[in-house]
């Protein structure tokens, strides 16, 4: 390594990320359309890379200062509440844990929500917690490209979703996050 290479750093490139959930969405897309059966062995597989890959990605605007937007990468998962029958099944808890990068590390928050899902839309509310304490955080989305024809319940698809950050001491709002994501269900 020369003189010149030791202050070099590698430059990461988040966008791969993307291309890596768009490329698991198009690999899925024919197969729902299908209706193929999925062995174990796969469904283990897709298990593990939708707990493992980020789901959303997109940005946290604080309301104090909103020049110190900050990056958002976002885990969460929608588990389907039903009755036993099928019914329901847009109903769903979310948990989810955000990682917020900045130049000293980063920081992390947690959500545990409830959400109801429609083809194109969904809307939801849940507790939200950070470093600045517990907040009520209600959200908005639009699900699109869809890998389905049809409003079944497997809707692999990309969302846009704008959630808020509501003090409930104050009911004042703390700041707000969009992120754009994708779902498998």
């Amino acid at each position: 390594m020369g003189a010149t290479d030791a202050g070099v750093m590698r430059k990461r490139q988040p966008g791969k990320w993307i291309v890596a959930a768009a490329g698991l969405l198009a690999a899925l897309a024919p197969a729902s359309k299908a209706h193929a059966c999925v062995d174990s062995e796969s469904l283990a597989i897709i298990g593990a890379a939708t707990a493992l890959v980020p789901a959303d990605l997109g940005v946290a605007l604080p309301a104090a200062d909103a020049s110190t937007a900050r990056l958002v990468i976002g885990w969460s998962w929608q588990l389907p509440v039903s009755d036993g029958n099928g019914h329901g099944i847009r109903h769903r808890v979310m948990p989810e844990v955000d990682v917020l990068p900045h130049s000293g590390g980063a920081d992390w928050r947690g959500r545990l929500g409830y959400r109801y899902g429609r083809r194109h839309m969904f809307a939801g509310a849940g507790f939200g917690f950070d470093a600045a304490g517990v907040n009520v955080s209600p959200e908005l989305g639009l699900k699109f490209l869809h890998a389905t024809d049809a409003d079944d319940e497997f809707d692999a698809s990309l969302h846009l979703l704008a959630r808020a950050e509501i003090a409930p001491d104050s009911g004042g709002v703390r700041g707000a996050t969009v992120m754009l994501g994708w779902n498998l269900f």
